[in-house]
């Protein structure tokens, strides 16, 4: 995938730690897209308007779907620098990623 192919992601290095750290705090996580440079944040926008756009069509199970769709963007747009050792688990960095994308997703 394009995305993932990027040598900086959509969310830059510098603020990968911190949208881990609040993704349980949707404020916060819109906060921090605000600090982005700006064609990383309107790239950012533009992807979750697409995401929220795919779901409007969905008509049966959308909680499904968007947990799916949330953990593959999370996984994407999310990246860890080179050679930062994670400092949680994989299912919960994971579940947070996830948890980040929802909040710009969801209704």
């Amino acid at each position: 995938m394009f995305l993932e192919a990027l040598p900086d992601p959509v969310v830059p290095y510098q603020f990968y730690q911190r949208c881990i750290d609040c993704a349980q705090e949707v404020a916060a996580c819109e906060q921090i897209v605000t600090e982005f440079p700006s064609c990383h944040g309107n790239v950012f926008r533009y992807l979750m308007a697409f995401i929220r756009t795919l779901l409007y069509f969905v008509n049966t199970n959308r909680s499904d779907v968007l947990d799916s769709l949330a953990m593959m963007f999370g996984r994407i747009l999310l990246r860890p620098p080179q050679g930062i050792k994670p400092t949680l688990p994989t299912r919960l960095l994971d579940n947070r990623k996830a948890t980040f994308i929802t909040n710009f997703v969801s209704e």
